[in-house]
Formats: structure tokens, sequence, C-alpha cells
């Protein structure tokens, strides 16, 4: 089972995400508010797919990318941002502006989710 953590402080958007991804068998989905909860979830359980909102409480999603990967946490990791940016910021392996595109999105975790299934 693919675990995706999604951080983000808005609870609607945490509700469309997890509404989304309930259809996806095969992933497990975990959704923190933070930066810090993030760091403590990740570093406990790996995750397989970063979700991170752009502006945080806390932090911002490229500053937390930076401290998960300080640390050890190596997933892929995709940005959700408000801000409608022409390209990914570094470190990011895609971006979808907010409100979300629901087909883009649930296209690229199935993508994500077969490429995982076929492994290295």
């Amino acid at each position: 089972m693919l675990r995706v953590l999604y951080v983000d402080d808005d609870p609607v958007n945490a509700l469309v995400v997890e509404e989304l991804l309930t259809s996806h068998t095969g992933l497990q989905l975990t959704v923190v508010e933070d930066g810090a909860a993030a760091m403590q979830v990740a570093i406990a359980a790996p995750p397989d797919l970063l979700l991170l909102d752009h502006q945080l409480p806390d932090t911002s999603g490229p500053a937390l990318l930076e401290r998960l990967r300080q640390a050890g946490v190596h997933a892929p990791a995709w940005l959700l941002s408000a801000h409608r940016l022409a390209a990914p910021p570094p470190g990011f392996a895609a971006c979808f502006g907010k409100p979300l595109d629901f087909a883009a999105f649930l296209q690229a975790v199935e993508h994500f989710r077969l490429a995982a299934d076929r492994g290295p």
C-alpha cells in the first residue's frame, strides 16, 4: 500500500483531496496541518509521496521539503498552491494549482500509483 502524506492547514482542501483519493485502492492518505506535524509523521513512517501546500502556518512547502530531505525523507513531492506557478519549484516533481483540476490531479495520482506498482 502506498503511503501519501498531505500537508495543508485548510480543512476544505484536505477534505477535497481526501475525497478524491478515497476512490484509489492501494493508497493510504495521512493529512496533517503544519510542517512540524509533517516532520514527525514523515520521519516515523516515511511516505511514498508528499503532497505539500505552498503556504503553511509554520513554514512554506519548499522550506518543508528542504527540511524533510535533510532528515532523510526522499519521497517524490508535489506542490499544491493557490499561486499559479509556471513550473514546479526545485525539488518538486509536479505542481498543482488550487482549486485543483480534479481530472489532471487524479490522472497524475494514477500514473504515480501504476509506476510504483511496476517498481524501479
